[in-house]
């Protein structure tokens, strides 16, 4: 597991902290990194803009934002993603409660569209 800094560890607690309060159920939530929030979160993933359960952090490099998704992902079962996204001047971590109408998987050139598989 990699040792955080103390501002990335203090971004990974409040993501944590913001999934143990919006969880319950056995809910899982998303991970990721991003350079652009509405694409990713709102256009790629089909988070509901004003509906969904969301919460974004920045972190002061991609490098740092790759570490604090790492931890996460690592430390945390209800946590799903994929590390080594984003590009060299992704900074935003992202969370959001997987639901119905979200796509998880918009990176790995398949996406799922009215439940039919489509990939390409």
């Amino acid at each position: 597991m990699r040792i955080l800094n103390n501002n990335e560890f203090s971004i990974a607690n409040a993501i944590r902290n913001f999934s143990l309060v919006h969880g319950g159920n056995g809910s899982k939530f998303y991970i990721g990194i991003t350079n652009d929030i509405q694409r990713r979160l709102f256009d790629e993933h089909k988070v509901d803009e004003e509906k969904g359960t969301y919460y974004v952090r920045e972190a002061i490099s991609k490098g740092s934002a790759g570490k604090i998704e790492k931890y996460l992902l690592e430390k945390y079962p209800f946590f799903e993603g994929d590390t080594g996204g984003g590009n060299d001047d992704s900074v935003f971590i992202y969370i959001y409660k997987i639901v119905d109408t979200t796509f998880q998987r918009t990176n790995e050139g398949t996406h799922f569209d009215d439940a039919t598989l489509i990939t390409g």
